[in-house]
């Protein structure tokens, strides 16, 4: 797995964690523009690597 993509699977694992258990530790605010940014930043990364073949 590239690095970039273990990344985004660790901070989307985790701003799922955080959500559910409901105690964010200040890495994810709590509001609708943190969660955006974290599938942004996940979809980024995950797009990094991606091999593009026709």
């Amino acid at each position: 797995m590239p690095p970039t993509t273990e990344q985004a699977v660790i901070m989307l694992s985790s701003h799922f964690y955080e959500s559910r258990d409901g105690s964010t530790g200040g890495f994810f605010a709590d509001n609708v523009g943190a969660s955006q940014q974290v599938w942004n930043t996940v979809n980024l990364l995950l797009r990094l690597d991606r091999e593009w073949k026709v």
